[in-house]
């Protein structure tokens, strides 16, 4: 009995703001049945948002306006095709596109390089050809001949070659402050003079 009472109770409140909704009284109070015009767009709908209409009724005493959502439209989507990424050049997976937004799902994939084994690429067959850098590391002193490096910028290979006698480094006594050397006689501290 309640639940009855209850959809008869709203039955007649939702057909009380039915008839509130589309009639008004006029300045003098004269019961007014509205009369609309077209549905004009406040706010465009977009893909991703909803837009809003209004109409007003053409009745210049009124005034009445009426608004109703519009539901977003969704994307128009258009399949784009992949650029297959290579050693040396980026790539893309096939992606989609909107042809009424800016929306994509485009993702840049960066160029794999070259992975060589025995001077040869594994993916690409492209043989290695070395760009080294630099020489670095001179371990020379000035007792002994050293050795410095240079590596390839594109693989792990490492060159070195020998390197002379650094010079001495004399203070204001003319000692080498590396190695103990009198800058006269080129004889270290310590040698025994025949």
């Amino acid at each position: 009995m309640k639940r009855i009472f209850s959809l008869l109770l709203f039955a007649v409140l939702t057909l009380s703001l039915a008839v509130l909704m589309t009639s008004c009284d006029k300045p003098n109070n004269e019961p007014h049945t509205h009369s609309f015009g077209e549905w004009s767009v406040v706010t465009a709908a977009t893909c991703t948002a909803e837009g809003l209409e209004q109409r007003v009724c053409s009745d210049s005493e009124c005034g009445h306006v009426e608004s109703r959502p519009v539901a977003a439209t969704g994307h128009t989507l258009t399949l784009n095709e992949g650029f297959g990424v290579t050693c040396n050049e980026d790539g893309w997976a096939p992606y989609e596109t909107c042809s009424k937004c800016d929306y994509t799902t485009f993702e840049l994939i960066k160029a794999l390089g070259c992975e060589y084994n025995n001077g040869i690429c594994i993916r690409c067959s492209q043989r290695h050809v070395h760009t080294f850098g630099e020489w670095y590391g001179n371990t020379a002193t000035c007792t002994e001949e050293g050795v410095e490096y240079k590596k390839c910028s594109g693989c792990d290979v490492i060159e070195e070659r020998a390197t002379v006698l650094a010079d001495h480094t004399y203070d204001e006594e003319k000692i080498c402050v590396n190695c103990g050397d009198y800058e006269d006689d080129h004889t270290l501290p310590g040698d025994k003079l025949d």
